[in-house]
């Protein structure tokens, strides 16, 4: 498109160049079995948003095209990937502390790209992120599949302890599964299954490792009442056909 090159056309143009190099000696070490191999181009989440263009340059790889003659790296991909998360930025993207369910509520909010979190507004809500990288992945012939996604609340005991097993999760969960699918997502890995809290100090405010409580569940014995997350995976993966368990 005649911009100048600079360092983020350069790391995202060698991505996909590096993906597709990789994707292509997998498929020749698999020969005959090489449908088998799904190469997978990986970038951010709303990172195909007006004026941030670090997943285009990933598809189109316009350093490698030049210097190399060859085909942009998304002619050799098999799917587009994001990480769909719902998590905090402070200065820009923050939930009320006044109780759980309150936080809990403009999540919901933020997912769903309403109230403060218009399509117009300084932050749009994840629901125009994925819009976006929805419109940059047909653009390339591509489908919008997650490689990872789910709530990413940390930096607290609130977020940790109060948040993350509140059961109004479940609602969050839905909303998050039922706006991927609407913006016309389709693969989605949840991040991730079985993992316990993290463990601080009593009288001091975690770090980040410490305030992550990032699994469906904590514990193998938990049920699907006691962790509002793992059922709303659950509750989808039925609704889907994928899982007949109660």
């Amino acid at each position: 498109d005649g911009d100048a090159v600079h360092e983020t056309m350069m790391i995202y143009s060698w991505q996909g160049a590096r993906t597709t190099e990789v994707g292509a000696a997998f498929r020749e070490a698999f020969d005959a079995e090489r449908d088998r191999v799904v190469v997978v181009l990986a970038g951010q989440i709303g990172a195909s948003m007006p004026n941030w263009a670090p997943s285009r340059y990933l598809l189109e790889s316009p350093v490698w095209v030049g210097e190399e003659g060859t085909e942009a790296a998304a002619a050799h991909a098999d799917a587009f990937a994001v990480a769909p998360y719902i998590g905090e930025e402070p200065g820009s993207v923050e939930f009320s502390r006044a109780s759980a369910a309150a936080f809990i509520g403009e999540a919901i909010e933020y997912v769903r790209g309403e109230g403060r979190w218009h399509a117009g507004s300084e932050e749009p809500g994840l629901r125009h992120l994925i819009r976006s990288d929805r419109a940059l992945a047909e653009e390339f012939g591509l489908p919008l599949i997650a490689y990872e996604g789910g709530q990413h609340f940390v930096g607290s005991r609130f977020t940790r302890d109060e948040v993350n097993t509140h059961p109004k999760m479940y609602e969050l969960y839905q909303a998050l599964f039922d706006v991927w699918t609407e913006e016309g997502g389709g693969l989605f890995v949840h991040y991730g299954g079985i993992i316990p809290r993290g463990v601080s100090d009593p009288d001091t405010e975690p770090s980040y490792y410490e305030s992550e409580n990032f699994g469906a569940k904590e514990r193998q014995p938990q049920s699907e009442a006691e962790a509002p997350k793992w059922r709303a995976l659950r509750d989808r993966m039925r609704a889907l056909g994928q899982f007949a368990g109660r």
